[in-house]
């Protein structure tokens, strides 16, 4: 199956297949190939995605545990700032 046959059968956009193979060689492995497509959703750059899929297993937990450590903080940070502007919201609507 050739790229555009499988950006069309399986909705992957050209672009993250043409990553896929300049960054992980030109073979289509099925598994590794989805592998790198939900890593690059995760927000993993093309190199990270490829480095992921060529480290050993506890190495690749240890990047995915990074990686989730910095979403949460991340999220954290968002909810204080949500929670910021509700309290301006709320003084606002109170008249203050």
């Amino acid at each position: 199956m050739d790229q555009q046959e499988l950006s069309r059968c399986c909705a992957i956009p050209p672009e993250r297949l043409a990553e896929y193979r300049r960054f992980c060689g030109g073979d289509c492995d099925v598994p590794r190939l989805s592998l790198f497509l939900s890593l690059r959703d995760l927000d993993f750059s093309p190199e990270e995605a490829a480095a992921y899929l060529d480290a050993p297993p506890a190495e690749r937990l240890r990047r995915l545990e990074t990686r989730r450590e910095a979403l949460l903080t991340e999220i954290h940070r968002r909810e204080e700032q949500l929670c910021r502007l509700d309290c301006l919201r709320h003084a606002l609507r109170q008249g203050r």
